[in-house]
């Protein structure tokens, strides 16, 4: 790559990173704390791979910080609760997982819905709690 593509790609990044700084001082004047903690965590990492782009040439395949902590926590559960299942079973379980991780109102919907719970039962798997008070059968 030729210095001065390397050069423009550094200023870019540079002038993007003190919009970032700016976007969190105003988060933090406002009292949004924890955006502005988040924001501020994410921009430290954000620009790590461009950095060893450029300086060593190094091109690393590398995912999204929320994809890979989904990642690491469906390959953590796997390990605790389909340790030696079938694959048929492992791969029902990492599906809830990954139901949950992406649209919870849509798993507590679709759990309700699947067990035809109505009320006065409380089903508790993991962090995730349904309550009924009567099973509709």
């Amino acid at each position: 790559m030729p210095e001065k593509d390397k050069d423009a790609i550094e200023e870019r990044m540079e002038n993007t990173e003190q919009v970032m700084l700016k976007f969190v001082s105003y988060l933090e004047r406002k009292g949004y704390s924890a955006a502005a903690s988040y924001i501020n965590n994410a921009r430290r990492s954000m620009f790590g791979y461009v950095r060893r782009w450029l300086k060593w040439g190094l091109v690393s395949h590398k995912a999204s910080t929320m994809v890979e902590r989904v990642m690491r926590e469906l390959a953590r559960r796997l390990k605790n609760i389909a340790y030696g299942w079938s694959d048929k079973g492992a791969q029902k379980v990492a599906g809830i997982i990954l139901k949950r991780f992406a649209n919870a109102k849509e798993w507590e919907k679709e759990w309700k819905q699947r067990m035809n719970v109505i009320g006065n039962v409380v089903i508790s798997v993991g962090n995730y709690k349904c309550s009924s008070p009567t099973f509709a059968h």
